[in-house]
């Protein structure tokens, strides 16, 4: 009988360690694609894309907007695993749609917060709820938040916004003094 426990246990961890491996590949090729295209070697992020099957093309803007819209929402991986890289033009458009598709299921929950995020010329506003996918803007040392980091709204308030980044950390803070935006795209 214990043999077959330690044959179970060999097998749960080759198993777990294939599962860890394919996982590495994958975020080993998203990280390696967005140095890429982080440090402008468009081509080469292009390339890198089309070498592991992950590039496709549309005949419109609109249609491959509606596509990577809904390849995200078909998405077998977990929310902070998931983002889609775009033009800034649309990133607002591609953020509301999915944000309408999270509302739709409900994975935002709670009330529904609007900040203003534009200057004098024109007001414009973002909505924020529980579970909305952020972005930091800038690095803020004394809440330990580095600019470009990931996070998910835990709770809200109109004075206080929580967020658990995707490093783990739990963070308060007071949403007129920090620079975010939606995470999604």
């Amino acid at each position: 009988m214990i043999d077959k426990i330690n044959d179970s246990n060999n097998f749960n961890n080759i198993h777990n360690s294939k599962t860890e491996i394919e996982n590495s590949k994958a975020n080993s090729l998203n990280h390696n694609v967005a140095i890429k295209l982080i440090n402008g070697d468009i081509a080469d992020g292009i390339v890198l894309l089309s070498d592991n099957n992950s590039l496709r093309a549309d005949n419109t803007l609109k249609e491959s907007i509606n596509q990577l819209i809904n390849d995200w929402k078909n998405s077998k991986f977990e929310l902070q695993d998931r983002l889609i890289i775009a033009d800034h033009k649309e990133a607002e458009n591609i953020n509301q749609n999915i944000r309408n598709y999270m509302k739709e299921n409900g994975a935002l929950k709670g009330p529904e917060y609007s900040i203003l995020i534009s200057g004098a010329e024109s007001k414009k506003y973002a909505n924020y709820m529980a579970g909305d996918r952020i972005v930091f803007q800038t690095n803020y040392k004394d809440l330990q938040i580095q600019n470009s980091e990931f996070a998910t709204l835990v709770s809200i308030d109109e004075n206080k916004f929580v967020a658990k980044t995707d490093i783990g950390n739990e963070v308060s803070f007071d949403l007129n003094k920090i620079s975010f935006k939606h995470g999604y795209v």
